[in-house]
């Protein structure tokens, strides 16, 4: 059952030719960066959460994550995923194809605002604590499996970002909160009520058969 989350970062895209072939490269990822308020809570992805994803993963280059618009991909060399502490970037050689040769227009012309990656969270690795200022925080330690990366547009916001959160959210053993219940606490500012101060393990577990896809606003971070 898939459950992607989609993160854009709204960072310069670049393109430049290298040995007679067309390179587009950006950062997917700005490992520690603090979200925005996102309705009550806040989240970042933490040094390293992509490494083993990647490593063991065919991780694809797609234009705002459709498959139709293919671009390469990490398994044949095409696509190419340079992780640090900092970030993680990518470069990927752009097609001969009508996809590649408008990805490549668009990048000239500066239309991409920025680049975003789709992936799974691992739950085990999914800590929720607050923040310097009480808010909520979301840190994201491990991916389980990292999609694609490519470049974006205009990113996607829905309303319903606190949605991202999770089908169950439980604060002791034997008290669990519905994903509705904290959606609706977001809504009143009250999220932060339902951690009492406590460092939480986060259950990303989805209801069966019901598909979800996140997305995030090209201001995401700060």
């Amino acid at each position: 059952m898939s459950d992607f989350e989609l993160r854009p970062f709204a960072e310069p895209v670049e393109i430049r030719s290298v040995d007679g072939k067309l390179v587009l490269s950006g950062t997917a990822i700005r490992y520690g960066a603090r979200s925005k308020d996102l309705g009550g809570f806040r989240e970042r992805v933490m040094p390293g959460a992509a490494t083993e994803a990647i490593q063991k993963g065919d991780v694809l280059a797609l234009d705002e994550h459709r498959h139709d618009r293919y671009l390469g991909r990490s398994s044949n060399g095409t696509l190419r995923l340079i992780d640090t502490p900092t970030e993680l970037r990518y470069e990927v050689d752009l097609p001969d194809t009508s996809v590649g040769r408008e990805v490549a227009a668009l990048a000239e012309r500066k239309d991409y605002k920025g680049s975003s990656f789709g992936f799974r969270a691992r739950p085990e690795n999914v800590k929720w604590t607050k923040d310097d200022d009480g808010t909520p925080l979301r840190s994201i330690h491990g991916f389980s499996f990292v999609r694609d990366v490519g470049p974006t547009i205009s990113p996607a916001y829905e309303s319903t970002t606190a949605e991202m959160v999770l089908r169950c959210f439980p604060a002791e053993a034997e008290r669990d909160v519905e994903v509705r219940s904290v959606l609706e606490a977001a809504a009143r500012g009250e999220l932060a009520a339902l951690l009492d101060g406590e460092v939480l393990d986060v259950s990303d577990e989805q209801t069966p058969d019901v598909p979800v896809i996140h997305r995030r606003p090209s201001h995401w971070f700060v």
